[in-house]
């Protein structure tokens, strides 16, 4: 299993994926579960990290070390048993968080969207002023 910590490997890296899709009837102890190996610039050398989860963890009927994710997180209406869902590791957001994130985004898009229209025309209103008082006290 994956340690509790932060694993990171700071050099040259690339990683492999390992996925059992093991029969359920089958009892051994590496069935249904996702392995991740780093891997580093060596060709010989054995993973530089490893870390192992079931899909049962992944999916909240077991436990990870420091999960704070709860069952009513993983259930959803529809689904069977058997069936494998991935919620984030915290848990899901609030609805505080989930509205401010659509709100900021709101924001963030109306800003980046309307500003250069609003400076375009600041502009024009700015130098067309200037213009304007040019032309009135040469007269």
């Amino acid at each position: 299993n994956g340690l509790a910590g932060k694993q990171y490997y700071l050099g040259l890296n690339f990683a492999e994926l390992g996925f059992d899709f093991a029969h359920e009837q089958d009892s051994t102890s590496d069935s249904g579960a996702v392995t991740v190996r780093i891997f580093g610039k060596k060709e010989d050398e054995p993973p530089k990290l490893e870390a192992r989860w079931t899909f049962d963890e992944l999916s909240g009927a077991t436990s990870l070390p420091g999960m704070t994710a709860k069952v009513q997180d993983f259930v959803s209406v529809g689904r069977g048993a058997s069936d494998w869902i991935c919620v984030p590791y915290r848990g899901l957001p609030s609805n505080l968080h989930y509205y401010t994130a659509i709100a900021v985004q709101f924001v963030v898009f109306c800003s980046l969207f309307f500003l250069p229209y609003i400076v375009a025309t600041a502009t024009y209103v700015v130098i067309r002023r200037q213009w304007r008082s040019k032309r009135i006290t040469r007269r």
